[in-house]
């Protein structure tokens, strides 16, 4: 069964590359009727929500894929992504943070954190975890 669901992580991971959402959110759908409870289903939903500029669909499948497993760091840096689309600037920063709670040397979510601290005006704080992600490897 884990074989099948790499191969299935994989095959998905292909079609958002390649911008054939349709066929992701149609694998992402087929997967879930099978098992509710694939995180990676709910993650690739909400990734390839999110590259389709559908932001409040990629924030439910982030959250889904996060119910399944709070530690899970590329639900968390999608759900950020997506509520900062949203202009939910204060929320997209709990998340990235607790995130780095979890791990504080997730370079991508310094990056981010970064990003979302300069759109509210932090400018301090930005430059702090921009110099936090350029310390991590």
């Amino acid at each position: 069964m884990e074989e099948e669901k790499e191969a299935w992580v994989y095959f998905v991971e292909i079609l958002i590359n390649q911008g054939k959402y349709d066929e992701a959110d149609n694998a992402c759908n087929a997967a879930l009727k099978i098992d509710r409870k694939f995180k990676e289903a709910w993650y690739y939903s909400g990734l390839s929500y999110y590259k389709q500029s559908k932001y409040i669909e990629a924030e439910l499948s982030c959250r889904e894929a996060l119910e399944l497993d709070n530690y899970y760091a590329s639900a968390c840096l999608c759900l950020g992504a997506a509520l900062f689309k949203q202009n939910k600037f204060s929320q997209s920063e709990e998340v990235i943070k607790n995130l780095l709670k979890l791990d504080e040397s997730n370079k991508d979510a310094w990056r981010v954190l970064s990003i979302i601290l300069q759109k509210q005006c932090k400018f301090k704080e930005a430059e702090l975890a921009n110099k936090k992600a350029e310390e991590c490897k």
